[in-house]
């Protein structure tokens, strides 16, 4: 999005935008759509990615083996990867289920708030200190063409959706 002489009038009303009738479609879907996958949980990523990484491993030793590699000089490091592999699994599958939102709950979600635009010119500036924080709002300024383009993270209920703007 595109803004001339940013300020946050500016922002809350790019803000209620989103949520006007007109694209409020577009963004429910995109809320929607980000929640596709854990990997907006950079915790849950980072196991995923050990265990691939061990994986990796067990299959690098595996080929050696094959190739005529002494297997014995091997098994302290595949029991290193497999321990790995196993602990980054244990840990996933303790970690509590990520409650998402259906299409349905977002929109009543937002029809609660009412006019959103009325809801953030009436907010306090505290709370939308914390919602520019929670959206991880982000401001780049072109000085030579006097624009600003806002970019926002709807990460509200988990630890970051996609990036949009």
């Amino acid at each position: 999005m595109q803004v001339r002489a940013w300020n946050h009038w500016s922002t809350d009303g790019w803000l209620a935008s989103l949520f006007d009738r007109r694209h409020r479609d577009n963004t429910i879907a995109a809320l929607v759509a980000a929640h596709d996958t854990d990997d907006t949980d950079t915790h849950r990523r980072m196991l995923r990615q050990r265990v691939t990484d061990a994986e990796a491993r067990l299959a690098r030793h595996l080929a050696a083996i094959e190739v005529g590699v002494d297997p014995q000089a091997l098994v302290a490091a595949m029991n290193t990867a497999q321990a790995d592999k196993a602990a980054a699994e244990a840990e996933l599958k303790s970690l509590p289920k990520i409650q998402r939102l259906t299409d349905t709950e977002i929109r009543k979600l937002i029809d609660s708030l009412g006019d959103v635009r009325a809801v953030l010119t009436a907010g306090d500036p505290v709370d939308k200190l914390q919602l520019y924080r929670a959206l991880d709002l982000q401001v780049r300024y072109k000085h030579q063409q006097q624009l600003a383009i806002v970019g926002a993270t709807p990460c509200g209920v988990s630890t970051g959706v996609r990036r949009g703007t």
